[in-house]
């Protein structure tokens, strides 16, 4: 099974390959007006309708002193945050990623707190306070991904990132994504973003931190090495919240796509079972 999963990964390499080649980086979202950003601020991309679950999260922050953008391809939902643009046609989240940050060169402000998340997760919105002092027990400027997966190689996974820039590395934060082409097909992106995200900015010397890593998972270096090709966020869902990161993909409930078998069957599900398992620890 695993050398028939090779071979159909493979099959379809020449397809992204000729994504990427004929892919550029040039810019899809203009922000007319940067002056209106506050030193905290939130972006948010959502793929289709704004639900409950994101509301929290919107509220979270908001209250919390962030100036919140949405990008999404539902205008109606413009109204849950200061600043909406229109999800392009074209591309992923990386490209808003990148389009976006490139505007902070033109900031006028001695430091920037951000946080960027995509709604492939559901968090827990009573666990919000505590993910956001953790985040913020980072060094500054260093960036902060959640989760880390060693399958097919070790590589961090974006769908969160949290960074506290100073005004140096403000500047430097403005240049550091332009490697980022505009990519058509999901696979692509997990292949030639995803994958090689982390030594890309290495590269260019930011410290990466992580909120929960492979090896935090597993009871020893033997059982760590075993689970090489787990992904953290659908086959140890469960065992996240023990290390402080409390919430679920969307796409191990609504389609368990790696066949997990105590998969939540709904989010009220989740979201109880989330928090036995925390309750469990205090």
């Amino acid at each position: 099974m695993t050398g028939l999963l090779k071979i159909i990964s493979w099959s379809f390499y020449p397809i992204l390959a000729i994504d990427f080649y004929l892919s550029n980086h040039y810019r899809r979202y203009v922000i007319d007006n940067v002056s209106v950003f506050t030193p905290r601020l939130f972006a948010y991309v959502k793929h289709g309708k704004i639900d409950a679950f994101d509301l929290e999260l919107f509220d979270f922050f908001r209250k919390n002193g962030f100036f919140c953008i949405l990008c999404s391809d539902q205008s109606e939902d413009s109204r849950v945050a200061d600043l909406w643009l229109e999800k392009n046609r074209f591309g992923r989240d990386s490209s808003f990623f990148r389009d976006l940050t490139r505007n902070f060169a033109n900031l006028s402000l001695g430091s920037l707190e951000f946080a960027f998340f995509n709604d492939s997760m559901l968090w827990d919105s009573e666990e919000l306070p505590g993910l956001l002092l953790k985040l913020r027990s980072f060094n500054e400027n260093a960036i902060i991904f959640p989760t880390e997966s060693n399958n097919p190689r070790n590589h961090v996974q974006p769908y969160l990132l949290y960074v506290r820039l100073n005004q140096e590395g403000l500047q430097r934060f403005s240049q550091s994504f332009l490697w980022i082409k505009t990519l058509h097909f999901k696979r692509s992106l997990v292949r030639f973003i995803e994958y090689v995200f982390r030594e890309k900015i290495e590269a260019l010397g930011w410290e990466i931190q992580l909120l929960v890593k492979h090896r935090d998972l597993f009871d020893s270096e033997l059982e760590a090495a075993a689970g090489n090709r787990i992904n953290p966020n659908q086959h140890a869902w469960d065992r996240l919240p023990r290390l402080g990161l409390v919430g679920i993909k969307r796409s191990l409930i609504k389609s368990n796509p790696v066949g997990v078998i105590n998969a939540p069957k709904s989010f009220e599900e989740a979201l109880i079972e989330l928090r036995r398992i925390k309750k469990l620890l205090k």
